[in-house]
């Protein structure tokens, strides 16, 4: 049996099937800290890489064979448009463009093809991380690059293999520190974890580095794919466990989760762990599952994970994970519950460049996640089967921990492709709805490039910004899919309410011994969310509402409102994070004036949210504040 030198805590497991017939089981593992690295004083980077240049990189042929035969079966069934491409539907959107304050280019330029799987992180005080495969960029608050290092000399100390590969970085605004993750080898005997907590705010600075095993579970399975969010106190880190070699159904085996204490990372302690495995709904594992985190701040301690069936051609069905606790607590448990959206989504077309090239766009899963405002917004890839385009599918899901959980689902699609979006809230007051939606697009006529969208509230959309053109079309491989890279970055600058970092690709040409290379590069930008702050009270069509006394008196509140005609409604309260405190009242109410009171000694002192709602949408909403 391989060492992977850790210690057992203690090891349990459940197997518990609950109304949805959800399965799962747990297991606890502590690792001791490996090596602590200073990035300042490197001195030596042999910045070493080996590229299969014959096409993007999926390791297991069978699976590569299945992913494309499923992109071929879309096409006949969905087929392009004859359209040349261009800007010109995102282009009419009805709110104002996202701001672009500040942009410069990332990583120079890769002559090996290696795609650019973007992440980003930035401090409060402005230190930024970018990191592609497979180098990290450090910038200071000046936007200069202060060190560059590859993956392989972060790592060098560790007892891992040189195949280092799907870097994932983020800032914590609670402990002001930075985390970075990335992957070892891509076969069970050699798979493994490297998990990176920064002592302080300086990411120049000494680095606790940790090792988790890829084949966690030892049954020859290895790691692919990592996603990370946080909590106040924890780390969620999933990935894929894939086989090498057997058919497209056997190399997928099951979406893993690491739940970790993150304190134990920042001190350099042994690492608290919990993985949890063999996470089922009616006996088939989740696939590709992603952690949402906080919109404005962090939440805690229990998070939501969303999947989705990213290899149907169409779906509607959105799986939305709860993992009600901290790792050590008693009674923390794990359900997933099956959600159909309105709008289907399904797997993307690969993107279409100049000279016969495509770009891969890989499948449908969800890419980025923030839970704001009693609401969880999400993006993914997806089909739009109007143009036979791969387009963005912007979710939103309201009131996820309730039985009446619903979500709406909205394209933003064109007559040229777009690609590995993400999302981050962009709102500067805790009950807004905006988020920024970042993604790379293509076309026949439209050279690779960045760009970006502004949402203020479900299903409403800027004009387009441009971040970044294309200079040059993407052709580095042989053959003709072209690496496009797997994710992009994009984080809220918790101090700065309104202003999102986001990092993606663009193409360039770039010449090197007098030979053109049409490649790809990052472009890095500080976005700003277009509008003022939204008025207080928000009020909606004819709707009229108050809540008073506000502050609470006497341990009484009223709540009075007028509809304009007979209405389902609900009245809630949230409180500062978005969580659910009470639903107050789910009934048919009569049209005219309505007054509901209720007594808030239930409530702690605090600000809290009181929100009116129907089926449809968010009525009102009003602060609310118990002295």
């Amino acid at each position: 049996m391989k060492n992977y030198f850790f210690l057992i805590f203690f090891i349990f497991s459940l197997n518990l099937t609950f109304a949805q017939e959800t399965t799962y089981e747990s297991v606890r593992y502590t690792f001791s800290k490996r090596y602590t690295r200073e990035v300042k004083s490197i001195t030596k980077d042999w910045n070493f890489s080996l590229v299969n240049l014959s096409s993007p990189r999926i390791t297991n042929n069978i699976y590569k064979k299945y992913l494309f035969s499923l992109k071929e079966e879309s096409a006949q069934r969905f087929p392009r448009k004859n359209m040349k491409g261009s800007y010109k539907k995102l282009m009419n959107g009805s709110n104002p463009e996202v701001l672009l304050t500040h942009s410069f280019a990332g990583n120079v330029y890769d002559f090996n093809g290696v795609p650019n799987d973007n992440t980003l992180s930035v401090s409060n005080n402005g230190n930024l991380i970018s990191a592609v495969n497979t180098n990290i960029y450090f910038y200071n608050s000046a936007d200069t690059i202060v060190k560059k290092i590859s993956l392989g000399t972060f790592s060098d100390s560790l007892p891992v293999t040189t195949h280092l590969y799907d870097p994932k970085t983020l800032y914590d605004p609670q402990e002001d520190r930075f985390i970075l993750v990335f992957l070892s080898g891509s076969q069970d005997f050699e798979s493994n974890i490297v998990i990176g907590f920064s002592q302080t705010n300086d990411p120049t600075g000494l680095w606790n580095l940790y090792t988790l095993p890829g084949n966690g579970l030892n049954d020859s399975s290895w790691t692919d794919y990592p996603a990370l969010a946080l909590t106040k106190d924890e780390l969620f880190l999933t990935g894929n466990l894939l086989q090498n070699g057997g058919s497209w159904q056997t190399s997928f085996k099951q979406s893993i989760i690491w739940q970790i204490n993150k304190h134990n990372g920042y001190a350099g302690d042994s690492l608290n762990t919990r993985l949890w495995h063999d996470i089922k709904f009616n006996g088939v594992p989740i696939r590709n599952t992603n952690p949402v985190q906080g919109g404005d701040s962090l939440r805690g301690p229990d998070i939501y994970l969303l999947s989705d069936k990213n290899f149907a051609l169409l779906s509607d069905t959105i799986f939305i994970m709860h993992i009600s606790g901290k790792l050590d607590s008693a009674g923390t448990g794990l359900t997933v519950k099956c959600v159909k959206s309105d709008q289907v989504y399904g797997m993307p077309p690969d993107a279409r460049e100049a000279v016969h090239q495509q770009l891969a766009t890989n499948d449908a899963r969800v890419l980025g996640a923030f839970f704001q405002n009693g609401k969880i917004q999400f993006v993914s890839n997806t089909i739009d089967t109007l143009y036979g385009t791969s387009a963005v599918y912007h979710g939103i899901i309201t009131n996820p921990g309730s039985d009446n959980t619903s979500i709406k689902g909205y394209l933003l699609s064109d007559t040229i492709d777009y690609g590995y979006p993400n999302i981050s809230y962009s709102g500067k007051k805790s009950y807004d709805d905006q988020a920024i939606i970042t993604f790379d697009f293509s076309a026949v006529s439209v050279f690779a490039g960045f760009g970006a969208i502004y949402s203020d509230e479900p299903g409403k959309y800027s004009k387009l910004t441009v971040i970044k053109p294309g200079e040059s079309y993407i052709n580095q491989l042989q053959g003709v899919y072209e690496r496009w890279g797997d994710y992009s970055g994009s984080q809220r600058k918790y101090n700065d309410p309104g202003k999102v970092w986001a990092s993606g690709s663009f193409g360039i040409p770039l010449i090197n011994n007098h030979i053109t290379y049409h490649t790809s590069c990052t472009w890095i930008a500080e976005l700003q969310t277009p509008v003022t702050d939204k008025p207080e009270p928000r009020v909606i069509d004819q709707f009229t509402g108050n809540v008073y006394p506000n502050p609470f008196l006497n341990d009484q509140v009223t709540v009075e409102f007028d509809l304009p005609e007979n209405d389902y409604i609900e009245i809630s309260i949230y409180d500062m994070q978005g969580k659910l405190v009470k639903t107050l009242y789910k009934a048919q109410t009569s049209k005219g004036t309505n007054r509901v009171t209720f007594s808030v000694v239930p409530l702690n002192s605090g600000i809290y949210f009181a929100y009116i709602k129907n089926k449809q949408k968010i009525l009102y909403t009003k602060k609310i504040i118990k002295a």
